[in-house]
């Protein structure tokens, strides 16, 4: 007999697979704070060189990714896993 799909893990997709590693499922919390950190750090970086140049528009941009993308991976990573109580 065949088992049930719904106890199934779900397909990663391309995406996830590049953004996502699979020792970052043990620790999501932590990977989204140094997103996060990252991202502020980048914000700081775009802000000083953007007077003297338009490369700080590339920071900036890297770090608007940082900030969307970092709450998405937390809730992809912590999307299959139970509650702790």
């Amino acid at each position: 007999m065949r088992s049930s799909d719904e106890n199934a893990v779900p397909r990663r997709s391309i995406l996830e697979k590049l953004l996502v590693r699979k020792w970052e499922y043990s620790f999501p919390r932590f990977f989204l704070g140094l997103r996060l950190a990252v991202g502020v750090i980048l914000v700081a970086v775009g802000i000083l060189l953007l007077p003297h140049t338009y490369l700080g528009l590339l920071p900036l941009a890297f770090a608007a990714l940082a900030f969307v993308f970092g709450p998405y991976i937390y809730n992809k990573v912590t999307q299959g896993r139970p509650a702790v109580s």
